[in-house]
């Protein structure tokens, strides 16, 4: 079956007035026709998102929960996922992982694809923890992470640890040379340990600016730290919460110039209860949060920030509408930068002959999700 769709195609350096020619499940030619034209429609490769921890009225604990995401997530703009869960007891660590392998497997119609899974935990350092629970995390050996690669069977796509901990450049060593991309996250890690992990086979960042050591001052003098080493490492990409809280606006500005668009990543790391009323949510450690539409996710016991009620296109929107980047390079940071993060860069992310066909279309200036296309289908429609 054939579609043409009409507007503004945002290409990896351009944007240009055509056609984009989808044939089934791909995109079979991209027609060039005029230079961009002000009131047409903004045609966008589907977000990819591959760092948060629910969506909507589902989490990531059950089977349930994630199938559930992927018929959420085309109203969010979002057509490829890889569900995240924080640090957890075993049994529930393998029960997730088998979960998104199975989902992995197909995709149901309607449904965004899940491409797999992400651990960010439990091989994280004490001090640096956020909001996860204290007595989840543990140290790696052998013994587990062997049973993690095997039963995702190809299925886990990313892991966050820190390399700095207990057997931490093992961890990064094995998970790499399995197939996993490995980044660094609620760590102390030096600059040097960081810059170890990185020849050991890491190659991402997780949530920059998010539970990382303040920059160090000694006698006066401002020191070189971790987020600067993930900056100026040019091996990895850099995730950035794109919520305006977390991180703040001028501080997203500043990652994009001294790493290149190129390296960024944007990311929510929402929660469960995104897009639904405030209110108190269930995280994987079985401590509670509040949830602030305004704001953030925060621990009700702590007041901690444990995540955020973001979602990909309001992300996206935020990094043209509020902050001024242009369309191409908000495109690199929502689909393209992620795509390539988890090595599904020569399927998705881009909207180019022989891609999947994994598109959004968005109004004119407000940039509002119109359409969302997964593998060719027509899976949401604005009302």
């Amino acid at each position: 079956m054939q579609r043409i769709i009409t507007g503004n195609i945002v290409l990896t350096d351009r944007v240009v007035f055509g056609n984009l020619i989808v044939e089934d499940e791909k995109i079979k030619r991209v027609e060039i026709l005029d230079s961009a034209k002000e009131n047409a429609d903004v045609i966008v490769p589907g977000f990819l998102e591959i760092h948060f921890h629910g969506t909507g009225p589902y989490g990531v604990l059950t089977a349930e929960d994630i199938a559930g995401i992927a018929a959420f997530e085309p109203q969010n703009g979002v057509t490829v996922f890889t569900p995240a869960m924080g640090a957890c007891p075993r049994e529930m660590m393998l029960d997730f992982l088998k979960s998104t392998r199975e989902l992995s497997l197909f995709r149901k119609n309607g449904c965004a694809v899940c491409a797999g899974s992400h651990l960010e935990g439990p091989w994280l350092e004490y001090e640096h923890r956020g909001g996860m629970g204290k007595d989840m995390l543990a140290v790696p050996d052998e013994k587990i992470l062997d049973e993690v690669i095997e039963t995702a069977a190809g299925s886990l796509k990313l892991v966050t640890l820190a390399p700095d901990i207990e057997n931490g450049l093992m961890a990064v060593e094995k998970l790499s040379s399995a197939g996993c991309t490995v980044a660094i996250g609620h760590s102390g890690a030096t600059p040097e340990i960081f810059s170890q992990a990185v020849d050991a086979g890491l190659s991402h960042v997780c949530h920059l600016f998010d539970a990382y050591s303040p920059r160090p001052v000694n006698e006066g003098v401002t020191q070189y730290c971790l987020a600067d080493a993930c900056l100026m490492e040019d091996r990895v990409t850099v995730e950035l919460i794109c919520d305006g809280f977390h991180v703040p606006p001028e501080l997203i500005k500043l990652a994009v110039r001294l790493a290149g668009v190129d390296r960024i990543v944007a990311i929510t790391d929402s929660m469960q209860g995104t897009g639904l009323p405030n209110g108190t949510y269930l995280q994987e450690d079985g401590t509670y949060y509040y949830l602030d539409n305004e704001s953030v996710c925060r621990a009700v016991d702590s007041g901690g920030i444990v995540g955020s009620c973001l979602t990909m296109k309001q992300a996206f929107r935020n990094l043209v509408n509020k902050w001024g980047f242009s369309l191409v390079d908000a495109v690199k940071m929502t689909s393209a930068n992620p795509a390539k993060a988890i090595g599904l860069q020569n399927e998705t992310g881009c909207l180019a002959e022989g891609f999947f066909a994994d598109i959004n279309i968005l109004s004119a200036g407000t940039l509002e999700l119109k359409e969302c296309i997964v593998r060719g289908e027509s899976c949401f429609q604005a009302e």
